[in-house]
């Protein structure tokens, strides 16, 4: 099911696979998502929090390119402001929407890597 050449092309069902390309290929942007990881900083209560935090509302504006840790870098805003924030880390607001089912099958690769 999975190939990993160079940390970067993937094989899903017979079919290689840049995941940054492919979501900025088909993701329909921009859209509105939510943060579903809590960073350490907010569970443990030290350290200064980071602007992004655990269920803020963010609008998805851009894919930018494939991390070897993070994986999937998106643009985000929040606000006026522009992040990137790693996709594995957003859940779309409209879970039935085609976005929701792309980023679930990223989510599952990315699990599985």
């Amino acid at each position: 099911m999975l190939l990993d050449v160079n940390g970067k092309t993937t094989m899903i069902k017979g079919k290689e696979r840049n995941w940054d390309e492919y979501l900025a290929e088909k993701l329909s942007l921009p859209f509105e998502a939510i943060v579903i990881e809590i960073s350490d900083e907010e569970f443990f209560g030290v350290g200064d929090p980071e602007p992004i935090r655990y269920e803020d509302k963010l609008t998805v504006v851009s894919v930018d390119f494939e991390d070897d840790v993070y994986g999937v870098l998106v643009s985000v805003k929040k606000g006026r402001k522009k992040y990137a924030y790693p996709l594995i880390d957003l859940e779309p607001i409209d879970k039935n929407s085609a976005n929701a089912n792309l980023i679930n099958n990223y989510g599952t690769w990315f699990s599985c890597r």
